[in-house]
């Protein structure tokens, strides 16, 4: 019995340590390397999180950069504009990074760039 407590608690911990975390302490800026539009005016999906809670997205067409707020709730990055007009979810895969709700894959850039 006590043997059994003890693997459970092993596998809690390991479980609960390989979680797909997101802290944001610092601006973050995740982009797209998956694609990235088409035409004189789309790139890349990026959005800029902000320790604050305000984000800036980027859906990687046309040449608006929406200002809004992000919550993060588990595996789940809600960002919702200003206005309330244009929500995105993204899934965390991990501290690094994001799906997009049509398979896009943005990965953090480094501080550097």
């Amino acid at each position: 019995m006590i043997k059994r407590s003890c693997l459970a608690l092993i596998g809690i911990i390991l479980f609960l340590s390989c979680s797909k975390k997101l802290e944001v302490n610092e601006n973050i800026v995740f982009r797209q390397i998956n694609g990235g539009g088409y035409g004189e005016y789309s790139g890349p999906m990026h959005i800029e999180l902000r320790p604050d809670g305000r984000a800036f997205f980027y859906r990687g067409s046309g040449d608006i950069v929406w200002s809004g707020y992000y919550k993060i709730r588990g595996k789940k990055l809600k960002y919702e504009d200003d206005g309330s007009e244009t929500r995105y979810t993204f899934e965390i895969v991990s501290g690094t990074e994001l799906k997009g709700e049509n398979g896009e894959v943005l990965k953090k850039e480094s501080s550097g760039q």
